[in-house]
């Protein structure tokens, strides 16, 4: 009778001991579970870091490209407006020099007709011979001469100038319109720009016709 109960606790404890040896593979196992998930989350976390500094690098590159577009811009738009005014200014000039030789034109015009009126009536011998021109008569036909040569040269340089600043116009018209385009896109409203060679071909048309 006494041996059955140690036979009994013997069983209990091999059962014991199975029991815990299942539980211990068991623990091992999840824990081998848990490391492999441990360490592929891991390898996620350092994969999802580098593909955040990358993009933060292609943020700062895009960032640094957008300021230096938007300071060329701003270079541009500085020339055009300048060139602008170039160009008006030196339409100013042309057309004072240009109402300037008119009235040296009508003057001559006037004193041309003056001297075929006067060399059709007939006159006595004395009035036909020239006379010799004095000093004074001689300074004020150089004066006129000088005058006349200086107002002649403006108005060739200034032509020049306005020929120049035509052509500019011209090389700046892609430049214009991309500054409009970019001013568009830009503007709160976000209407549309301009046509691109409007401006230029009215400083075209404006230089053609004088």
């Amino acid at each position: 009778l006494t041996r059955r109960p140690m036979a009994s606790n013997s069983n209990v404890k091999d059962e014991a001991m199975k029991a815990l040896e299942s539980s211990l593979a068991s623990t091992v196992e999840l824990s081998k579970s848990l490391e492999t998930k441990l360490s592929a989350s891991e390898s996620e976390l350092a994969d999802a870091r580098a593909e955040s500094a990358k993009l933060a690098r292609e943020a700062l590159e895009l960032r640094a490209a957008l300021a230096e577009r938007d300071e060329q811009l701003a270079q541009l738009k500085a020339k055009a407006v300048e060139s602008e005014a170039e160009s008006e200014q030196s339409r100013r000039r042309l057309m004072a020099l240009r109402q300037a030789g008119q009235e040296v034109v009508g003057k001559l015009g006037t004193a041309v007709l003056s001297a075929q009126e006067a060399s059709a009536k007939p006159r006595p011998l004395e009035d036909i011979l020239t006379p010799v021109a004095t000093g004074e008569e001689r300074n004020m036909e150089e004066q006129l001469r000088a005058n006349f040569q200086a107002v002649f040269d403006a108005y060739s340089v200034t032509l020049a100038e306005l020929e120049e600043q035509t052509e500019m116009v011209i090389l700046l018209g892609p430049a214009m319109a991309e500054l409009r385009d970019a001013m568009a896109l830009k503007a709160p409203g976000g209407g549309a720009a301009p046509p691109a060679g409007s401006k230029q071909e009215g400083a075209q048309g404006g230089a053609q016709g004088e």
